[in-house]
């Protein structure tokens, strides 16, 4: 699920986000809590993320250093705190270079003014983009959504980007989708904390953004 949020969010030609940054790292932290919880190595009780007993970090898809933290923890702690402790670990570098690893996208490192070092994500192959925009678009036309579905519009709905891949999309379908019965509590609470933070931070960005004009 990552993987697919942050494609939906690379620009195809020059692998540049069309997020900003805070925005993009939250969706991302969000994604890869709805991940732990869509492949069930966390459960959520009471808003409080659990590992699951018996899951192999080992066996995490590329995001065990998250599960990990999780396991390590003194108690545990409520959805939104583990959304913004992900975005504050460099996400759209783990799941971009995850993408680069399956050849999908290119990476490309860089300088801004020759200082701040910088890293693209150019597309390679726009096979996986493709079969991700049409699953999607399916749904949002009517199909039935499934976890994984639902969760990537929930949040590209929330970080504003859903609109920007697939052009104007009525509001009613999406509520549709993001209040149906389309996966368990834990994948529904994890995304829920995803989309209040990246609300949060999307309109902090939105006003700051006016202020200064």
């Amino acid at each position: 699920m990552p993987e697919a949020f942050l494609l939906l969010c690379l620009r195809d030609g020059d692998g540049k986000a069309m997020l900003d940054g805070s925005t993009l790292s939250y969706g991302l932290g969000g994604a890869i809590l709805s991940e732990l919880a869509l492949t069930g190595a966390i459960t959520i009780e009471g808003r409080k993320v659990v590992p699951a007993p018996g899951y192999e970090v080992a066996s995490s898809s590329g995001y065990g250093r998250f599960l990990q933290l999780i396991t390590d923890a003194r108690r545990p702690y409520r959805t939104e705190h583990w959304v913004t402790k992900f975005a504050s670990r460099s996400p759209k570098k783990l799941v971009g270079d995850l993408l680069a690893d399956r050849r999908v996208v290119a990476r490309v490192e860089g300088r801004i003014l020759g200082l701040f070092p910088t890293v693209r994500y150019p597309e390679v192959d726009p096979v996986p983009e493709q079969r991700l925009r049409e699953r999607i678009g399916n749904v949002l036309s009517g199909l039935r959504p499934d976890g994984f579905s639902a969760s990537v519009i929930a949040l590209a709905d929330a970080t504003k980007i859903l609109e920007k891949c697939f052009g104007p999309v009525a509001k009613e379908r999406v509520q549709e989708i993001t209040d149906g019965d389309w996966a368990s509590k834990a994948v529904k609470d994890a995304i829920s904390a995803a989309i209040t933070a990246a609300t949060t931070v999307t309109t902090m960005t939105a006003v700051s953004s006016a202020g200064s004009n």
